[in-house]
């Protein structure tokens, strides 16, 4: 890695891990991490010149009389913490394009501002094909590059050229995340043009990306959320099936439920088991909004036929949490709305088993429960045209109660589902699974605005399962829907006029404080 001496401006070379470098210029000793990164790896050759002329403020051109005469260099020990430098910042732009070199009327020169998601990447390309994957690689984390002039969502500083790709050859839920005792930042570009970015997603101070991705090659950089830092990192990739949960929670889903299978197949059915909560995996590994400490095993698996209407509840004496995985494999949590310290998940499920997980809010505990279980049949809404209500939304879930008044977020329309499917009133093409889910506690009020270059439609499903359409809103091509929900979960899907019509679009949610809102109509 090529650093810069805070003192004279020389770069100097450090090996990975190192904490203290002294330049063999002008003999300044500084922390590493403290000095501005040049190039993530040090070119494989390079001989140090003889001498280096500083500038004399900042990176201008350095007067013509003064030449600095370099002391001696340190003795050299112990092997790490060797110190050396390259030639000049002119011949900076030949370090695998990860600095890109100006040269002014005098010789000066200047860092790139933006990064390349052409540029080879300086770690190594990832292949995932139709098998499971899991890797993990080691890499320097940083840059000059402010994530804002990649997008506004985006934290942190990162080099100019990737430090990985993703090549996808065949459709695949990929997982990435880092480990490392920084404070590490992660940008993902995929094929259209569309920038995904997290900060702490993951464990601590870790970015986490859990995305389904299409065959084509995603350019990945790992920046830190501070500036002129560099940090080693572990990469790790994961890749399963489309539609698998996130990897990172520990959980068994092939380990038999320790309180065996529920079956609901008549027309209304209720059901309860007694167990104990509490395990060693944290909820929030599956999910950011998830709470709790759960089992390895399911408690129970809920068996249904056709699509239900299925509440679950729990009782006991202390602060409770539960996590279902249903049988398309979306995920539903949930800490206290049951009232209390009890959870409450009322979902429409689609056929097959679900897994329930009854969790502990704090760790170390084993708390008896019993869990019930009610269950009728789902509404014919929640199916019509082949739509996917509870399958994982493919852009966000948005937490109306816990994150800000308004999001913004970006996707891709691709739509193949025709929406007069779902109601004479709609228009356009959907695609089967959501692009949003909204989740709140409390009914509010929503406006949900998309703008896109193409012509779009909006489709939007309360928890009481009514829908509402909106195509030409606002005298434009592009929809909106302004509306009041009830507590429980939208879901959200945007969509285009014509089918198999590819395009980005911009989706904004703004939602105001709980009034006393009826469900969406």
């Amino acid at each position: 890695m090529i650093v810069e001496c805070q003192k004279c401006g020389a770069p100097l070379s450090v090996v990975e891990g190192q904490r203290l470098a002294q330049c063999s210029y002008c003999g300044a000793s500084s922390q590493v991490r403290s000095m501005r990164t040049a190039a993530i790896q040090t070119p494989p050759g390079w001989q140090p010149p003889a001498q280096w002329q500083p500038p004399p403020q900042g990176y201008g051109p350095p007067p013509p009389p003064y030449v600095y005469r370099p002391p001696p260099p340190p003795a050299r020990g112990g092997g790490a913490g060797v110190v050396g430098v390259m030639v000049a910042f002119g011949a900076l732009a030949a370090v695998g394009g990860v600095v890109a070199a100006v040269a002014g009327a005098r010789g000066g020169s200047m860092f790139a501002t933006r990064v390349d998601p052409n540029a080879r990447p300086t770690v190594a390309t990832v292949p995932v094909g139709a098998a499971p994957l899991l890797r993990a690689i080691s890499g320097i984390a940083g840059g000059s590059i402010r994530g804002g002039s990649i997008d506004t969502r985006c934290r942190g500083y990162f080099p100019v050229a990737p430090q990985f790709a993703i090549q996808v050859t065949a459709p695949q839920q990929v997982r990435l995340t880092t480990l490392a005792s920084d404070d590490l930042t992660m940008a993902l570009r995929d094929p259209s043009g569309t920038w995904r970015c997290d900060d702490d997603g993951g464990t601590g101070n870790s970015p986490l990306l859990d995305l389904p991705l299409a065959p084509g090659v995603y350019p990945v950089w790992i920046g830190t959320y501070r500036q002129r830092l560099s940090s080693s990192f572990s990469l790790q990739v994961q890749a399963g099936p489309p539609g698998a949960l996130p990897f990172a929670s520990g959980l068994g889903y092939d380990t038999p439920p320790t309180l065996g299978v529920m079956p609901h197949s008549s027309a209304v059915t209720s059901t309860s088991r007694m167990g104990f909560a509490g395990g060693p995996f944290a909820a929030s590994g599956l999910r950011s909004d998830c709470r709790g400490h759960l089992p390895l095993a399911p408690h129970v698996v809920l068996r249904t036929t056709g699509y239900r209407r299925v509440t679950l509840t729990t009782a006991s004496t202390r602060d409770l949490t539960m996590v279902v995985r249903d049988a398309s494999g979306a995920l539903h949590c949930d800490d206290d709305s049951g009232g209390a310290t009890q959870p409450r998940i009322a979902a429409t499920l689609p056929p097959g088993d679900q897994q329930v997980w009854v969790g502990t809010y704090s760790a170390g505990e084993t708390v008896p429960f019993t869990l019930t279980a009610v269950s009728e049949p789902g509404s014919a809404t929640a199916i019509a045209g082949g739509l996917a209500p509870q399958a994982r939304p493919t852009v966000a879930t948005l937490d109306l109660d816990r994150g800000p008044a308004t999001t913004m977020n970006r996707g891709i329309i691709f739509g193949t589902v025709e929406a007069r499917s779902v109601s004479a009133s709609c228009t356009g093409y959907l695609t089967m699974a959501p692009q949003l889910r909204l989740v709140t506690r409390t009914p509010r009020h929503v406006t949900i605005a998309v703008t896109s270059s193409v012509d779009t439609t909006l489709l939007a499903r309360g928890p009481n399962g009514d829908m509402v359409c909106a195509d030409d809103s606002r005298g434009s091509s592009n929809p909106l829907i302004d509306a009041d929900i009830g507590a429980g979960e939208t879901t959200v899907w945007i969509g285009s006029y014509s089918p198999s019509r590819r395009a980005g679009f911009r989706v904004q949610v703004t939602a105001q404080a709980p009034s006393g809102a009826l469900p969406v109509k």
